[in-house]
């Protein structure tokens, strides 16, 4: 048989032997554009398709709880940033409001 799913299984059987799980963070913001950060995910959850269990993506904010986006979608459930124990392979901060990126940056909260 050939084809896509052909393909897939070669990727997954030559990460088989030496799996590392990469952990990705994608920060969640008030002011955040959805698309960036859904988008993002996205890449991520396809590529564990994959290879399943490639990356471990999660959904943070500063605090953690719940944040609303620029278009007013509230996200929820979001694990804080200071409780993420372990090496984080990826931090990515989605695109935003200005007003809220500049927030984000004064905040001081991601350089530590």
């Amino acid at each position: 048989m050939t084809g896509a799913n052909d393909k897939s299984s070669a990727i997954s059987a030559n990460f088989s032997s030496n799996r590392k799980i990469d952990k990705i963070v994608l920060v969640a913001y008030d002011g955040v554009q959805p698309f960036d950060l859904v988008a993002a995910s996205s890449v991520f959850a396809r590529a564990n398709e994959f290879v399943p269990n490639r990356y471990r993506i999660i959904h943070a904010s500063l605090e953690g709880g719940s944040v609303k986006t620029s278009t007013g979608i509230e996200l929820s459930n979001l694990t804080a940033l200071h409780s993420i124990r372990g090496k984080i392979n990826t931090v990515l901060v989605p695109g935003g409001t200005e007003q809220a990126l500049r927030e984000l940056a004064r905040s001081g909260k991601l350089a530590s």
